[in-house]
C-alpha cells in the first residue's frame, strides 16, 4: 500500500521540497524552459513539479498524479494547476533522452 501525499506545511520535507518547487516558478526558469523548447510552459512546468515530488518520494508518476486529482489543497499548495494524465507526462519526458534530462537539470546558468 501506498502512503498517500499529505501536504504538512511544517515538515521539514515538506518544507524543502516547495523551496526546490518554487524555482520552477522563478522567470529566469521559465525562460531557460522556453529556449529548451520545453513548451507549452504552464504545462512542463506542472510535469515538471510532479515528477520531481515523485522523485523527492519515491514513487511513481502515475500514483502521484493521482494523489493530485484527489488532493485540490495539495494543487494550490504546490502550484499545481494542470493535472494530466500519466501518458501524458511520460509522452512529454520521452521527447527528449535521458541524457538530455541529465544535462538540462545539472546545466549553469
Amino acid at each position: 500500500m501506498k502512503i498517500p501525499l499529505i501536504y504538512d506545511e511544517k515538515d521539514p520535507k515538506w518544507i524543502l521540497l516547495c523551496k526546490i518547487l518554487n524555482i520552477f516558478d522563478d522567470r529566469e526558469t521559465e525562460q531557460e524552459l522556453s529556449k529548451e523548447g520545453l513548451t507549452p510552459l504552464k504545462r512542463s512546468v506542472n510535469i515538471l513539479k510532479i515528477v520531481m515530488v515523485a522523485l523527492f518520494f519515491d514513487s511513481d508518476v502515475s500514483y502521484v498524479i493521482s494523489e493530485f486529482n484527489r488532493n485540490k489543497r495539495l494543487k494550490k499548495q504546490l502550484a499545481v494547476d494542470d493535472v494530466f494524465t500519466a501518458e501524458q507526462a511520460y509522452e512529454f519526458l520521452s521527447r527528449h533522452s535521458e541524457k538530455y534530462w541529465h544535462e538540462f537539470t545539472i546545466k549553469q546558468p
